[in-house]
């Protein structure tokens, strides 16, 4: 058992005696339960104290009553158990002691941990680099210095792959990962370098955003991303960005129909290259036929190029 703070292991032994179930145990035995746990605490308490002496002077310095000190007198001496009465009322005792002595300074000192704007800031301008780490191996471009630098920040000893990239930048975060479908879906990340005449998305874009949007799935994030491109592709009033994310939800619709034996007779016909996904629960097949009814019944056009199974 790993060592603990004396307060919070003072809690712990009274607390323990005092969720002894009195309807399962008999009297005597709680005596024992209740006595053992005195002696625990108030040893607890000598061992902790700046200054050696007897215990009932190490008592009056930490304002426990002589009473108490000589429940445990009586047990360690001469053996003799303290009336059931009094051990009740000694559990209690200790347990009113360390709200007041132990629990309520530490409600003073103790405040709530809140991420900073800089580090909400930080997390975002690195979702923005790493987009621009992935348009850059799209097109072959150099990387730029700031995405060198980030790079090198994450991790200077190794190569990264992209899946390392953004375990190191997002870690698993729910927040953040949401913050980064925003990011990616409103700044147009995945449209980069996508022809207005494609009738597909490129081969090269599904392999090098592949991680992400696994990344997204595997923390439970890929129906926000889905409703995010929908509502980018029915709101948007760029008809060539309309047209491009519905064939992006269109591979990202594949993907989860190969692995999902259910769809095994859609009409679809995945691309020569399909986004690996994983097998989908019950709960989000759920979420997804429903949002898929729903996207049959909108109107807008382009919104048919997705559902249409």
């Amino acid at each position: 058992m790993p060592i603990l703070f004396a307060g919070l292991e003072g809690t712990l032994i009274i607390l323990n005696a005092m969720l002894y179930d009195k309807n399962k145990f008999t009297k005597e035995q709680l005596s024992s339960f209740y006595a053992l746990a005195i002696m625990r605490f108030l040893n607890l308490c000598a061992a902790n104290s700046d200054q050696q002496g007897t215990f009932f002077r190490i008592a009056k310095e930490r304002n426990l009553p002589d009473w108490l000190v000589s429940i445990r007198h009586d047990l360690a001496h001469s053996q003799k158990c303290s009336s059931f009465f009094m051990l009740q009322k000694g559990i209690e005792y200790c347990f009113e002691w360390l709200k007041h002595e132990y629990w309520e300074l530490q409600d003073r000192e103790i405040i709530d941990f809140t991420i900073s704007e800089a580090v909400t800031e930080s997390i975002e301008e690195n979702i923005h680099l790493y987009c621009e780490y992935v348009n850059s191996k799209i097109s072959g471009e150099k990387l730029s210095s700031s995405v060198i630098s980030m790079l090198k920040n994450l991790n200077s000893s190794k190569y990264l792959t992209p899946k390392e990239v953004l375990e190191k930048i997002l870690q698993g975060n729910k927040l953040a990962i949401e913050k980064a479908v925003d990011v990616i879906v409103e700044n147009n990340y995945f449209l980069a370098g996508i022809t207005d005449d494609t009738e597909k998305i490129p081969n090269s874009h599904i392999s090098e955003w592949e991680s992400l949007i696994q990344y997204i799935q595997n923390h439970d994030m890929l129906m926000k991303l889905i409703k995010k491109l929908n509502c980018t592709c029915a709101d948007s009033e760029d008809f060539s960005a309309q047209r491009l994310y519905s064939f992006w939800m269109k591979e990202i619709l594949t993907g989860l129909i190969t692995k999902t034996n259910e769809y095994q007779h859609s009409k679809f016909v995945c691309n020569d290259q399909t986004i690996k996904l994983q097998q989908p629960n019950e709960s989000f097949l759920t979420q997804l036929k429903e949002f898929v009814d729903e996207a049959l019944e909108n109107p807008h056009p382009y919104l048919k190029n997705y559902s249409s199974w």
